[in-house]
């Protein structure tokens, strides 16, 4: 298939499904020489979201001081905020969360239970994986437990 083909397909059949579907693993990627505001510009313009907004998120997530700052300078846990920062300005439907509580301190637990609890209460749906249920008891609606990586309780 030509690349234009490609192309012609995802603008079809999946250019929409992109729009309403957000994933993030803990290995999420940052460009690392830009700034964490450009870094909010680059991806959340990628989805559609508003420039306007990257403030809002970045104040969620306690890097406002931070913003001018290039992303190679952060630690780890600043570089989760961002991330999830990043995540969470998107207005998907569907939020795939891997790991969203690792890395961060408590302080940031417990931003990122807040700022879950409004995509909950926007009407968006979540698939969170993680070994810390704690977080999670004011946010889920259902939870099953993986045993033996195949069985669902």
């Amino acid at each position: 298939m030509a690349m234009s083909d490609f192309q012609e397909v995802y603008r079809l059949y999946f250019k929409d499904v992109y729009k309403y579907v957000l994933s993030l693993s803990k290995n999420q990627q940052l460009a690392e020489e830009m700034t964490a505001l450009d870094n909010l510009y680059l991806f959340s313009s990628m989805k559609g979201s508003h420039k306007d907004d990257a403030d809002y998120y970045l104040e969620k997530f306690g890097l406002t001081e931070h913003k001018k700052k290039k992303v190679r300078k952060f630690s780890i846990g600043m570089r989760r905020r961002l991330q999830l920062a990043i995540c969470l300005s998107y207005k998907a439907d569907l939020y795939v969360l891997d790991e969203p509580f690792s890395g961060l301190d408590y302080q940031a637990v417990e931003l990122l239970e807040n700022m879950l609890l409004e995509i909950k209460e926007r009407g968006a749906s979540m698939i969170i994986s993680s070994h810390q249920s704690e977080p999670l008891e004011r946010i889920r609606d259902r939870s099953y437990t993986m045993i033996n990586l195949n069985q669902l309780k």
